[in-house]
């Protein structure tokens, strides 16, 4: 699924089939806290596929559609379908529901929102297509996976992910957890000298990376131009304003870094 960029980039929500995705700002992510936040999301993010390499017997597992396999999960686990929910909640305004049984006598996966007609049911494609939409949205590149053991397919998994819950909690009690939000908002407020309370209060995650990125480039800008300046020999200038995904380079033999030089020597000499 394509994701327009200026759609994440403007905060607006995304459209996605009937439903109405809504970009929370950094304040909303503060309110439930960073880690619990990414301890959320992380079960979008289950990889079937990398769960079956760890199976001793995977056919069990490989019937299933990345949707059934979700909805096991959360059969087996309450503190999953609570998760799940809270974030689809958050995103969309609609309760999730596990209710209603399909003609294979296996439970739907519905998001129903306050009109009566506001009923999405996932699909294995719809399910696929958050998933990037929430990856897209937070800047997330990782997988949860969680490795397969004996018995039923329902009772591996759900073994698995308590002794992962462990594991999580051992490392947030060891201190493991290493926050990143507080420590970027500060830099692009310092460093853009934007109020603490705006960028918390209005930015999204997407708009908060995309700024710190761009002003890293602009910092590394500045700070070669300046060796520049000052006699050192640098090939290529890397400019701030091209494209996010791309090096744009300058020339340093230009007539504008010679131009640069003289009027930094002249405002010294006055």
């Amino acid at each position: 699924m394509k994701i327009d960029s200026f759609n994440l980039f403007s905060g607006a929500p995304i459209i996605y089939k009937d439903l109405i995705i809504r970009q929370p700002v950094l304040f909303e992510i503060g309110k439930m806290g960073e880690q619990h936040f990414y301890d959320y999301i992380s079960y979008f993010l289950i990889n079937k596929e990398k769960m079956l390499e760890h199976s001793s017997n995977p056919e069990a597992l490989e019937a299933l559609t990345m949707i059934k396999f979700i909805i096991l999960l959360m059969i087996e686990q309450p503190d999953i379908f609570r998760k799940i929910s809270f974030i689809l909640f958050m995103l969309t305004d609609r309760l999730l529901n596990l209710d209603e049984i399909d003609d294979e006598g296996f439970p739907k996966l519905r998001l129903i929102g306050k009109e009566d007609n506001e009923i999405f049911i996932f699909d294995n494609d719809d399910w696929n297509s958050i998933v990037q939409i929430l990856k897209a949205m937070f800047g997330i590149t990782g997988e949860a996976t969680y490795n397969v053991k004996k018995n039923s397919a329902a009772s591996r998994i759900a073994e698995k992910l308590k002794s992962s819950k462990k594991k999580i909690e051992n490392m947030k009690n060891k201190g493991d957890f290493q926050p990143m939000l507080e420590q970027y908002t500060s830099i692009l407020s310092v460093g853009n000298r934007i109020p603490l309370s705006d960028i918390i209060q209005k930015y999204t995650m997407y708009q908060l990376m995309y700024q710190l990125k761009r002003f890293n480039k602009y910092e590394e800008y500045h700070s070669q131009l300046n060796a520049m300046v000052h006699g050192a020999k640098i090939d290529k200038l890397t400019t701030w304003y091209g494209n996010m995904n791309e090096n744009v380079t300058l020339n340093s033999s230009s007539k504008s870094v010679d131009k640069m030089k003289n009027t930094q020597a002249n405002f010294k000499q006055k």
